[in-house]
């Protein structure tokens, strides 16, 4: 993620929100949000039994960004934004889930964003911080089973309560 990011005239994030969501969204926002808005999970406490953050290539912290209308007892729905290789905090601190354009979006249309963050781990062949998408953590790597998955979806779940 560079200083150009997202000034190149195409919001790739608000073209992608509106074909997921096949609908007509709200306008970005423009107004910052309170800081209030941005939550961190801490991660270890849903990985599976048996696992660290560390090994199964997970951050420390999930960030969380939850709408205004959200915190008040909105209905409210829930995006999983992913970030690439090498843009998670541990490579590029907060540009890609506080700068990629998703909060503006989230914020007018009531849709709380999770951002999992990967982390490097050359143990396992994977020096980039990358989601494991080849198997380094194991062979259910694209599994519900997989560790990776399955702490997100736990992080989903507590969000639903």
């Amino acid at each position: 993620i560079n200083a150009e990011y997202g000034n190149c005239g195409y919001d790739g994030i608000g073209s992608a929100l509106k074909w997921i969501y096949n609908e007509k969204l709200h306008d970005r926002t423009t107004t910052l949000p309170p800081q209030s808005n941005w939550k961190s999970i801490y991660t270890y406490d849903y990985v599976p039994s048996g696992w660290t953050c560390a090994a199964a290539a997970l951050g420390d912290y999930t960030m969380v960004y939850v709408p205004t209308a959200c915190q008040q007892g909105a209905a409210c729905r829930l995006h999983i934004a992913w970030h690439g290789c090498a843009q998670g905090i541990e490579f590029v601190g907060d540009k890609f889930y506080k700068h990629a354009g998703y909060w503006q979006w989230a914020e007018s249309n009531n849709i709380v964003v999770l951002f999992p963050q990967s982390r490097s781990n050359v143990l396992r062949g994977n020096p980039l911080g990358c989601f494991d998408w080849w198997g380094y953590t194991s062979h259910t790597y694209a599994f519900k089973e997989g560790v990776q998955l399955s702490t997100i979806q736990r992080i989903v779940d507590f969000l639903r309560k």
